[in-house]
């Protein structure tokens, strides 16, 4: 997402969140789209922006910064000419410890196994079952209560794809569906739960770090697209 290659640049430490999320508004605006998340009862803003044990869906407010070290998710969703996109992605920012440049790492690497056995006639179990793999290959919590999900005229269609679970088990996904897939790892355990200040920001129970990827996924035939993986001829410009 072109979106995503230019908020690289601007996670200079001490910068506001709600800097960011100004600048992409306007830049969704520039090519006529609309930030998709303003479409969720009370929440106003464009992107989430949560920081180390802030699993997803903190509010980007001015006085929350950009920091000098730590996990930065930022997620953006848009509305183009009806249709929507989705798509977070987790930067590493200043020197961290190895096991958080790690879980980031390695959270990308479970997205990219779910994306492998995406294809028409495959099921959400199929999906599930390759991330969960990746968690326990290296003994991560998986967040179980929160998944990828269709995409389409609506931010959240159908079918929910969790992150776990059985091959060959769940909802089957058919040729043309776009799905999204968003793997949530913690370095500790799985748990999490909804911070009461501000009714969003999810964290994770035992204050451990957590990395979130999501892709945008277009099921074929005999594979998939990933929607959001772009080349640079495609990046839109300033």
């Amino acid at each position: 997402m072109s979106c995503h290659y230019h908020l690289r640049t601007m996670l200079v430490p001490g910068t506001k969140a709600s800097e960011i999320d100004s600048f992409c508004e306007t830049f969704g605006k520039k090519y006529g789209a609309t930030p998709a998340f303003k479409t969720k009862k009370d929440y106003r803003h464009t992107i989430t922006f949560s920081v180390d044990d802030e699993i997803t869906h903190a509010i980007p407010t001015a006085k929350k910064l950009v920091p000098q070290t730590g996990l930065l998710k930022i997620d953006v969703g848009f509305i183009y000419k009806g249709m929507v996109s989705d798509a977070a992605q987790t930067y590493v920012l200043g020197k961290i410890p190895e096991a958080d440049v790690l879980l980031s790492q390695r959270t990308e690497e479970a997205l990219r196994a779910g994306i492998a056995v995406v294809k028409a006639g495959c099921t959400v179990g199929d999906i599930g079952a390759a991330v969960d793999a990746v968690a326990k290959k290296y003994g991560y919590g998986n967040v179980r209560e929160l998944g990828g999900h269709g995409l389409g005229y609506s931010l959240h269609d159908m079918p929910f794809v969790p992150h776990y679970g059985k091959a060959g088990k769940g909802a089957k996904l058919f040729e043309n569906k776009v799905i999204t897939i968003e793997p949530m790892f913690n370095i500790g355990s799985a748990g999490m739960y909804i911070d009461e200040k501000d009714g969003w920001t999810i964290r994770t129970q035992d204050g451990s770090h957590s990395a979130q990827w999501e892709a945008d996924i277009l099921v074929t035939k005999t594979g998939c697209e990933v929607l959001t993986d772009i080349a640079p001829d495609q990046i839109l410009p300033l």
